[in-house]
């Protein structure tokens, strides 16, 4: 397959905005269950929740087209990915376990936290 045969599409992941966008090379001629097990895979949000967003469409579970036609996917596009990844065995899995505690996230980070009686 040749460089104009795929394009480069970026992941940004909604659940943790501050997070880089991903990369993801993508056949021309991939289609939507192509694009969502990629982006799967290359953001750890498992399929059963994934839902992943291009220009105000959402791209379907069961899409057998050609989803870069279909849906006007262009070199260098951002897709948004919904869905929280998967807890893995690394630190970024312990850091989205924290934010979720509340106060417990702030405590940790050295800020004082004092609850009201």
């Amino acid at each position: 397959m040749s460089e104009s045969d795929t394009i480069t599409c970026f992941l940004s992941l909604t659940s943790a905005p501050s997070a880089p966008r991903v990369p993801l090379s993508l056949p021309s001629n991939a289609t939507a269950s192509d694009l969502r097990r990629l982006a799967s895979e290359a953001t750890n949000v498992p399929l059963s929740t994934l839902k992943l967003i291009f220009r105000g469409r959402v791209i379907p579970d069961k899409g057998e087209g050609d989803a870069v036609k279909e849906f006007k996917l262009e070199d260098e596009c951002v897709i948004h990915v919904m869905g929280k990844p998967a807890a893995s065995s690394t630190g970024a899995g312990a850091t989205a376990g924290a934010t979720s505690t509340g106060n417990a996230a702030v405590a940790s980070a050295g800020a004082s936290v004092s609850i009201p009686g």
